[in-house]
């Protein structure tokens, strides 16, 4: 109920008008009746989102989730669930994790500046995962590599995912790029050129990440290395591939 904001009384509609009017005093109200209509309705709708409310509980039995889902759920987000008549599964933990992530916990500068990574994570670790921990991975490996502190626990608690979950992927990822990290670059851009698994995924920019190397003069290297084996063929380059890299160099 509307109340009157000169004495208080209750705000009733007027025939054939917009507005509300107060009993008692006849003041015409600012509100507008459909405007207050709606938002009578919104907020009998949100009432119903109350945990004590038997409404709530149906509701929130109904959903087909994992339970480490479910615990994090409260009034609001299960208001946007039903609100939006949401029933995919993935779209309902999106909702979860985006109420529930802190987005003062990592700089804005330090996402940006991961986001470059994420390519190369979703390549190193298969394409498994979901893009949360694609991008807590970029996060991490982006960090250690400029000296940036920033614990599991953080970044987990920024994207709404497990930290559990994030420590063994970067784990997973760490140990896979080292393998690759041992090479020197002009190696790893023979790698592309003969399509290995993972280097015929990668971007140039990609590598000039992975490696520190400045974009320009990494395709000025690329261009000449695609010249000097044009003619030759797959076999050929890995034959004289292994044999560069036996000698330590190219």
């Amino acid at each position: 109920m509307l109340k009157c904001e000169n004495c208080g009384e209750e705000l009733k509609e007027i025939n054939n008008s917009k507005y509300l009017v107060c009993t008692q005093c006849g003041l015409v109200s600012n509100y507008i009746i459909f405007s207050t209509i709606n938002f009578i309705k919104e907020e009998e709708k949100k009432q119903k989102f109350n945990r004590k409310n038997l409404y709530f509980s149906k509701t929130f039995l109904k959903l087909k989730i994992p339970s480490k889902y479910k615990n994090k759920i409260n009034d609001k987000i299960l208001y946007l669930i039903t609100d939006k008549n949401i029933k995919n599964k993935k779209e309902i933990i999106k909702i979860i994790r985006n109420e529930i992530k802190d987005n003062s916990l990592i700089n804005k500068k330090i996402v940006k500046e991961a986001k470059k990574y994420i390519n190369i994570i979703k390549v190193f670790l298969n394409y498994s995962g979901i893009e949360e921990i694609f991008l807590g991975v970029a996060i991490i490996f982006y960090c250690k590599r400029n000296n940036i502190n920033v614990s599991f626990e953080t970044v987990a608690k920024f994207l709404g995912i497990s930290k559990n979950n994030l420590f063994r992927r970067y784990k997973e990822f760490e140990k896979r790029i080292k393998l690759y990290t041992k090479l020197n670059f002009k190696k790893a851009l023979i790698l592309k050129i003969i399509g290995q698994k993972r280097f015929k995924n990668l971007s140039l920019k990609d590598i000039s990440l992975i490696y520190n190397i400045d974009y320009q003069k990494l395709k000025k290297n690329y261009l000449r290395l695609c010249k000097k084996f044009k003619d030759k063929s797959t076999e050929e380059i890995i034959k004289d591939f292994l044999m560069n890299n036996a000698g330590g160099g190219i």
